[in-house]
C-alpha cells in the first residue's frame, strides 16, 4: 500500500468561500472518522446540487415547490372525480398534460383526458434530453408525448432528430413557447456529449474537483457521483418511503424535511459502483425506461438495515456560539415623557388592532378607526387612502402614524440623544436550579450582552453565578442555537435542538433533532418550555459529535 496520511491537512485557500466552507465541513468528518477507524481505502462523493444556490433562486425553488405541490393536489381531484386512485406516474402525466396545454410538442396533435386516464401505453413520459446522456430526471426534462413519437426520436435530443427539418423544428418552436424556460432550453440545446458515463466519473466541476483532489491527500481512490443515479438506485432499493411511512404513495419522493435523508444517500452512494453507471446508462439508452428489477438490493434485508440504522441516528448540529447579528433592532424609538413608554412611526398597513389604540395622535387615531372600520382590515384601508383635515380645511394624506409602545427595562439600549431599541435577539439562556432543588429559572442573555462580557469585559460569555437575590441557586446549563437536550413528555423520550429562545415569556423553542420543516404541524416536532418545565420533563443537554455519537455535556 502506497504512504498517505492518516488525516487531512489544512484546507487549501479558494477564491470560492463557498467551496472553502465545503472542504472545511469534508475536513471535520473524514479526520472523524479517520480518527475512529483507519484512512479508508476508497471514497466516493456526491456533492450537493444545490450548495451554490443563493437567497433569491432558494427562493425562487421554495415558490415551485409550492406550485408544484398545488398541481399533484390538483392533479389527485382530477383522478379521483374519474373514479381512480392516482399513482406517481399518473400524477406526473397531469402535470406535463397541463403544462403542454394538452397537446404533444413534437406533434402538436391533442392528448384527450381519455388517453391520459387510459392504461393503452398510447402515451409516454418523455426525457426532452435522454436519461442516458444527462442523468437529469427532474421535472423540467419530461414532457408528455406520444408513444410512438418517443420511438422515433429514440436516443436524441429534440435538436438531433427534428432540427435538420426546418418546418418541423418551427411547429416544435411554436408548440413549446409558453413552456418554463428552464425546460425550453432542453429543446434548444446544440450539443450534448455522448460519453457522460467516462465524463460523469471525471467531474471537472470546481468543487468537485477541489473535494477530489484535497481527500486524494488520504485515499488513492476517489471516485464522484452525481444525484440522478443516486436517486434511481435509491427508488429502487425502496429507500424513500423510510421517512415517510404512513403517507400515500411513500416511495415516490424523498422526505426532504428530515435531516436523516443525507444518511440514507450516503448509503446508496457507497454501493454506488462503475459497473452500475454502466448498466444503468445501456438499459436507459434502449427506450428510456429502467427496470428496477436489474437492479436488485445489494444483500438481502437491505432495507431493513438501512431502516434500522436510520431511526435510532442523531442528527449532529453545529451549535451557533458565534456572536453574530444585529445587537439590537435597527427602528429607533423616541422617549415620552412616562419611564418604559416609548414611541415609533408605522405604516398604517401593517397596524393591528392594538397599534390602533396605541396610536398617539387622538384626530389621526380616529380617522385611522373610522377608515378600518368601513375597509375592513388596514391594509385595505391604507390602499383605499386616509386623510385628515387642517385648520384651513385642506386634507392632509395620512400613511404613517406615531405609535406607542412599552417596553421593560433592560430590554432595549439606550442611545445618547435619549432614544432606544429593543435588544436583537437571545444570544443563550443560563439555567439555574433552587437550594431545594425543586425549581428551574432561566437567564436569558442577549446578543448585546454577550457581546459585552466578550468584547468589552473579557470574561467568559457563559456567567455560572447566580444574581445576588439567588443565594443558594446552583449553575445547571447553558442552552444555545442548535445545541442538544434529550426530554421525556407525553410522546416519550426524544432528542430536541434549540431552536431559538424568547425573553419575554421565558420559553425556549426546541426542534426534533431529525427536523428540518420551518413550520412544522406533525405533533412532537416542536416543544416550547420555560426552564421550569424542562426539569420537569428531566432535560439533559447533549454534545452530538459529527459522526453522530452522543455525550453527556458538562458546562
Amino acid at each position: 500500500m502506497e504512504n498517505r496520511e492518516k488525516k487531512l491537512g489544512p484546507v487549501p485557500v479558494m477564491r470560492n468561500p463557498v467551496v472553502q466552507r465545503a472542504l472545511h465541513e469534508t475536513r471535520r468528518v473524514v479526520n472523524a472518522i479517520c480518527a475512529k477507524w483507519g484512512a479508508p481505502e476508497e471514497i466516493r462523493v456526491e456533492l450537493a446540487r444545490d450548495l451554490k444556490l443563493n437567497a433569491k433562486r432558494k427562493d425562487e425553488l421554495d415558490k415551485e415547490q409550492l406550485k408544484a405541490g398545488k398541481e399533484r393536489d390538483e392533479a389527485r381531484k382530477f383522478y379521483v372525480e374519474h373514479g381512480r386512485t392516482p399513482s406517481g406516474d399518473d400524477i406526473l402525466k397531469y402535470r406535463l398534460w397541463k403544462e403542454c396545454g394538452g397537446k404533444c410538442p413534437y406533434t402538436g396533435k391533442t392528448i384527450s383526458d381519455g388517453l391520459l386516464l387510459g392504461d393503452t401505453g398510447e402515451v409516454h413520459i418523455e426525457h426532452i434530453i435522454p436519461f442516458s446522456r444527462c442523468w437529469d430526471d427532474g421535472f423540467n426534462n419530461k414532457t408528455l408525448c406520444f408513444a410512438d413519437e418517443n420511438r422515433t426520436k429514440n436516443n436524441l435530443t429534440p435538436r438531433e432528430a427534428y432540427g435538420h427539418d426546418e418546418q418541423r423544428w418551427g411547429q416544435i418552436m411554436q408548440n413549446i413557447k409558453h413552456f418554463p424556460n428552464a425546460k425550453k432550453n432542453r429543446f434548444l440545446m446544440q450539443e450534448l456529449s455522448t460519453d457522460l458515463p467516462e465524463r460523469y466519473l471525471n467531474d471537472t466541476r470546481y468543487m468537485s474537483r477541489e473535494a477530489r483532489d484535497y481527500l486524494h491527500q488520504i485515499c488513492p481512490k476517489v471516485h464522484a457521483t452525481k444525484g440522478g443515479l443516486t436517486a434511481k438506485l435509491r427508488f429502487f432499493w425502496g429507500l424513500n418511503g423510510i421517512l415517510r411511512e404512513g403517507e400515500e404513495n411513500p416511495q415516490n419522493k424523498k422526505n426532504r424535511d428530515d435531516h436523516r435523508h443525507h444518511a440514507i444517500d450516503a448509503a446508496v452512494i457507497a454501493l454506488t459502483t462503475h459497473g452500475a453507471l454502466n448498466r444503468l446508462s445501456r438499459a436507459s439508452a434502449v427506450d428510456g425506461h429502467v427496470r428496477p428489477v436489474d437492479f436488485p438490493s445489494p444483500w438481502r434485508n437491505f432495507r431493513d438495515d438501512v431502516a434500522g440504522k436510520v431511526k435510532t441516528m442523531i442528527v449532529s448540529h453545529r451549535p451557533s456560539r458565534k456572536i453574530s447579528g444585529a445587537l439590537h433592532e435597527e427602528t429607533r424609538y423616541g422617549s415620552t415623557e412616562t419611564k418604559g413608554i416609548f414611541t415609533t412611526r408605522k405604516m398604517i398597513a401593517g397596524l393591528s388592532t392594538g397599534m390602533v389604540e396605541n396610536i398617539r395622535d387622538a384626530v389621526i387615531k380616529e380617522a385611522v378607526s373610522n377608515a378600518i372600520a368601513r375597509h375592513g382590515d388596514a391594509k385595505k384601508a391604507a390602499e383605499a387612502g386616509i386623510a385628515i383635515r387642517s385648520g384651513n380645511g385642506n386634507a392632509i394624506p395620512v400613511k404613517k402614524v406615531r405609535v406607542l409602545d412599552k417596553m421593560s427595562e433592560g430590554s432595549f439600549h439606550r442611545f445618547d440623544d435619549n432614544a432606544a431599541a429593543p435588544y436583537g435577539s437571545n444570544h443563550h439562556v443560563e439555567i439555574f436550579e433552587s437550594p431545594d432543588g425543586k425549581k428551574w429559572e432561566g437567564r436569558f442573555v442577549t446578543t448585546m450582552e454577550a457581546a459585552r462580557r466578550a468584547r468589552i469585559a473579557k470574561i467568559d460569555i457563559i456567567d455560572r453565578t447566580p444574581g445576588p437575590d439567588k443565594t443558594g441557586w446552583k449553575f445547571v446549563m447553558s442552552l444555545a442555537a442548535n445545541e442538544t437536550v434529550r426530554i421525556v413528555n407525553d410522546s416519550g423520550e426524544k432528542v430536541y435542538r434549540v431552536k431559538k429562545m424568547s425573553g419575554p415569556n421565558n420559553k425556549i423553542e426546541f426542534q426534533a433533532s431529525f427536523s428540518g420543516v420551518q413550520d412544522p404541524t406533525e405533533p412532537g416536532l416542536i416543544l416550547r418550555a420555560s426552564p421550569n418545565s424542562l426539569k420537569n420533563q428531566g432535560c439533559k443537554k447533549y454534545s452530538i459529535t459529527v459522526l453522530g455519537e452522543e455525550r453527556p455535556a458538562h458546562d
